[in-house]
């Protein structure tokens, strides 16, 4: 079986880069460009969805409107926990973000386009991240598991409590359809994206059954290892697994940190 990279799993993010392209939408962009920080990226995604929130009705068409970059949009897709930590600190004059009540995320969901729910989901309120947990049940992997994969470790117990046991029953779907004799060659997207998110020490501390759900995923796909670890960046990881090792005292936790160095150290490399 061949490492599951996304040459083939990149279906889903290729496919937002056409429509965005047919938009008008540049892949750098000055406003949203590459020289931007985390923070700064964070409160654009924050001030676009204030503004889209004020007229739901016509959040897609405001949305569609303030996009500059393709490549942001494609960065929010997958949210990686830096800038989902980031969106979550942002401050500013956003009283319409600020002021969201979580029963308003079900419209959100259906009234509006799927980029407001992405950043949504990093909200400050815990109620509001917990409401958006509730309506990913309507959504399907490539909208919104990356999303919900930084839910299932979130800092408030009752959020992570509630989205992680949804993530290992993806994750169980995805491990039954690769388990079987005509196993698709790679992951897709944002099963990749999730997972690679989740295969840290961190996961065995707050939840090591999902960690250990990720491993038999990426196990059973043949996962390759991610870039980062390229250039030492594995080396360091190791060392991360090993003092949280040390540290830990939970035997569930230590089982499911153990199997983590395990998958690295037999992972096919990047």
């Amino acid at each position: 079986m061949r490492p599951s990279t996304y040459v083939v799993t990149g279906i889903e993010v290729v496919g937002m880069a056409v429509r965005l392209a047919n938009l008008g939408v540049r892949p750098g962009g000055s406003t949203m460009g590459r020289s931007m920080t985390t923070e700064d990226r964070a409160t654009a995604f924050v001030r676009r969805t204030d503004e889209s929130l004020r007229d739901l009705d016509r959040a897609e068409e405001l949305w569609v409107a303030s996009i500059r970059s393709s490549t942001e949009e494609i960065r929010l897709h997958g949210l990686p926990i830096e800038l989902d930590t980031a969106i979550r600190k942002v401050s500013g004059p956003f009283e319409r973000w600020t002021n969201l009540d979580p029963s308003e995320v079900e419209a959100v969901r259906q009234r509006g386009p799927i980029n407001l729910l992405w950043v949504i989901s990093a909200h400050p309120s815990g109620r509001v991240r917990e409401a958006f947990v509730h309506q990913t049940e309507h959504l399907a992997n490539d909208r919104i598991l990356p999303h919900l994969a930084n839910r299932s470790i979130d800092f408030v117990p009752q959020v992570r409590q509630l989205a992680s046991p949804l993530v290992m029953a993806r994750l169980d779907d995805v491990l039954a359809e690769y388990s079987g004799p005509d196993a698709p060659a790679a992951l897709p997207t944002s099963v990749h994206i999730a997972i690679n998110k989740l295969l840290v020490p961190q996961t065995a501390k707050l939840s090591p059954q999902l960690l250990q759900r990720c491993i038999d995923v990426a196990k059973t796909a043949n996962m390759a290892q991610p870039r980062s670890f390229r250039g030492g960046g594995k080396a360091k990881m190791l060392q991360r697994c090993n003092a949280t090792l040390q540290a830990s005292s939970e035997p569930e936790s230590r089982a499911a940190l153990e199997g983590l160095i395990g998958y690295f150290n037999q992972s096919p490399p990047a």
